[in-house]
């Protein structure tokens, strides 16, 4: 699930939208580790919580979106292999 407003986004790892923070807390955010290191690992630098909104700037040219849609899916499936801990 990907809740957004404008250009400000949050990555969800729960079924169904994120309206507030009980539905954001019933998340398995304990995913978020490897989602985040995955990531950092391929050069793209995320929130290091997933409470933390992403955000859209000018600043992000189509390089830097390459660089975040090609280090996706290898974070999603770091996300995907997580163990609650």
């Amino acid at each position: 699930m990907i809740p957004r407003a404008g250009s400000l986004f949050s990555i969800a790892f729960r079924e169904g939208p994120v309206r507030d923070y009980a539905d954001a807390k019933t998340q398995e955010a304990w995913r978020y580790p490897p989602f985040f290191h995955a990531l950092l690992e391929a050069g793209v630098a995320a929130p290091p919580s997933v409470f933390e909104a992403w955000f859209l700037t000018a600043a992000h040219d189509d390089a830097a979106l390459e660089r975040v849609r090609a280090a996706l899916p290898a974070a999603a499936r770091a996300a995907a292999r997580a163990v609650q801990g």
